[in-house]
């Protein structure tokens, strides 16, 4: 079970990614709580910040971190079988969804 959110007081969230140190930051979602899922992660280092808003429109931006997505299927292209390793630097819980190349789930796990 997860604990409750906690009270935003009216902020807003706009998530926004970069790949490589020299990219520029692109919105990829807003959120109004404290959780935000990003969908479908680009492979290799990308780099994260969040600028909340409040309700009377001043924003602060959070410095940037990075992330590794280094996930793929091996061999590749596969048959019936491939493996897949995920590592994380911190221990979380983590979703795995499996998509074949015209975008159908073929496989969920937790």
């Amino acid at each position: 079970m997860l604990p409750p959110e906690p009270r935003t007081s009216g902020f807003s969230y706009r998530v926004e990614r970069k790949s490589g140190s020299d990219g520029t930051f692109t919105a990829i979602g807003t959120t109004s709580g404290s959780r935000f899922t990003a969908e479908q992660q680009p492979i290799g280092r990308q780099f994260y910040r969040i600028t909340a808003t409040d309700g009377q429109g001043n924003t602060i931006t959070s410095p940037a971190t990075s992330v590794e997505m280094g996930i793929g299927p091996y061999p590749n292209p596969a048959r019936n079988t491939v493996t897949v390793r995920l590592r994380t630097d911190a221990s979380q819980s983590v979703r795995v969804a499996v998509y074949d190349e015209l975008g159908r789930r073929v496989h969920r796990d937790r």
